[in-house]
């Protein structure tokens, strides 16, 4: 999929009319932007998405999703079969007509918000059978949905990632609206995420927020190159939560370069979505190819449906992005971007505020650096600590934790030299930042590390054998220590640069 960002014209909060800029003819429908403070997403009145772009200062306007979020019917009546239809009359980029035959009852538009002040939005459309009113929410999750990230059949305790701190619930509301029983009713959820290479169905229970939605498909994009030569990158998953088991699954291709196909105009030739139609899924729960583009779907079964009865389906779609290194060997130096990068000029400018500069001097087996920052309020770090990735922190952080993730897939010898550095701004006013340090949870308890203080770049140089939390914290230390202190938070003559 091609990332057509400057010929899109965005939606407005409430609507906007899209039309076909190729020769064939298209249905005119009403689009929505729905938003939370890391992401917004672009909805048609079917419940399709062509567009998901990055809202986190100094990302704005990257793309996840310029594929496609769409959902399919099937069911029975009085022996007819009604084969999977999409909900969604046209997909676009590449733009083909499916084989919907709904229309839209109530277009979609923003009805409110929630608890936390993240929007709602809901729209209705039929067919001769059936009406399905779709609910969009944003919601909070406060620390994340743990996307998985092992494929079902591989066996084990499998492996997640905690996405970020947003999601949308999307749920579909489906009545019979005949005088006769529908039979065999299954609803089908299908992705294709932007620059996604790998694809996944996880089904393990990894707890956390929302962990009842244990059944994900998971998209993997690494955007290589975002950094210029430097090796560095973003891990980018798109993945999206079922709680009901279903009844059967794929990951397979959307699209092939072989097969010809361009993601421009027209269907793509081979891929999930023809599973999707001939009502195939085979159960594929791991797809690598060495040719773009993937996907991946569920088929879930709703049962039977008498006159004017209605059943329910939600799934949740969430992303996780996470800087990323690929480690060879040591020395390594290396820069993590977590956040607040801009462009400037045609070029980067880069704020060093939540950023992490390391220095891995002994490499035993290569494998990729991932990096995270998080704010987390007092809220959010309780339930880190109920999901189980630390201990309730024994030190003060202030207001707001800032808490860096770092894990090594690979393995280091030695000492790494870190410097975080830390966010001002997010400091209680009166700090004084010659008091701050870096606490380790080293998987039992937080531990402070010796470290240097740099109070004019405001970072915090320290050494440790071993990568997981990391969290900024206001040292309290007895009087006897204040002197030495002092010493510590002079400026470092030696730096990292890339």
């Amino acid at each position: 999929m091609r990332s057509y960002q400057h010929l899109i014209a965005r939606a407005a909060a409430t609507a906007a009319i899209v039309f076909s800029l190729t020769a064939e003819p298209r249905v005119s429908r009403a689009e929505i932007d729905l938003t939370n403070p890391d992401w917004n997403i672009t909805l048609t009145d079917f419940g399709y998405s062509d567009l998901l772009f990055d809202d986190a200062p100094g990302f704005v306007g990257r793309e996840y999703l310029s594929g496609e979020w769409a959902a399919a019917i099937s069911y029975s009546q009085d022996a007819n079969s009604h084969t999977p239809t999409w909900l969604e009359p046209q997909f676009v980029f590449p733009d083909w007509t499916t084989n919907s035959d709904f229309s839209v009852i109530s277009p979609a538009a923003v009805t409110g918000f929630n608890a936390d002040g993240l929007p709602i939005a809901e729209s209705t459309i039929a067919n001769n059978e059936v009406s399905i009113h779709q609910t969009f929410e944003m919601i909070d999750t406060v620390t994340g949905v743990e996307i998985g990230r092992s494929p079902a059949s591989l066996g084990g305790a499998g492996a997640s990632r905690a996405s970020n701190q947003y999601a949308m619930r999307h749920t579909y509301s489906i009545t019979n609206t005949t005088e006769a029983d529908i039979t065999d009713l299954a609803i089908f959820q299908f992705l294709h995420s932007l620059e996604a290479t790998e694809a996944l169905y996880d089904d393990r229970d990894y707890g956390g927020a929302f962990g009842e939605y244990r059944h994900d498909i998971t998209q993997t994009g690494d955007t290589g190159g975002f950094f210029g030569s430097s090796g560095f990158s973003l891990v980018d998953l798109v993945s999206f939560h079922v709680e009901d088991v279903p009844d059967n699954y794929e990951v397979g291709f959307y699209g092939s370069i072989q097969a010809g196909d361009d993601h421009d105009i027209g269907k793509p030739s081979v891929g999930t979505h023809f599973s999707v139609e001939a009502d195939a899924l085979d159960n594929t729960d791991s797809f690598t190819p060495d040719d773009l583009w993937v996907s991946g779907a569920q088929k879930v079964s709703l049962g039977t449906l008498g006159p004017d009865e209605s059943v329910s389906f939600d799934t949740l779609l969430a992303i996780s992005t996470t800087a990323s290194l690929y480690v060879t060997g040591g020395p390594t130096y290396g820069l993590f971007h977590i956040q607040d990068r801009t462009d400037h000029h045609g070029g980067f400018d880069f704020s060093l505020a939540r950023a992490v500069e390391i220095e891995v001097a002994s490499v035993t087996a290569p494998g990729r650096l991932l990096g995270t920052f998080d704010a987390l309020d007092p809220a959010g770090v309780a339930q880190r600590v109920t999901d189980g990735d630390f201990t309730t922190p024994d030190f003060n952080y202030g207001d707001v934790m800032q808490l860096w993730d770092l894990v090594f897939e690979g393995e280091f010898d030695g000492l790494a030299q870190l410097y975080f550095y830390y966010d001002p701004a997010l400091l209680p006013e009166g700090t004084a930042e010659h008091l701050l340090a870096i606490f380790h949870f080293n998987g039992l308890e937080w531990v402070a590390l010796p470290g240097t203080v740099d109070v004019t770049e405001d970072y915090i140089a320290v050494e440790t054998d071993s990568l997981s939390p990391f969290a900024l914290g206001i040292f309290v230390p007895e009087p006897a220590t204040i002197v030495m202190l002092g010493v510590g938070s002079l400026l470092l003559a030696r730096r990292i640069r890339l």
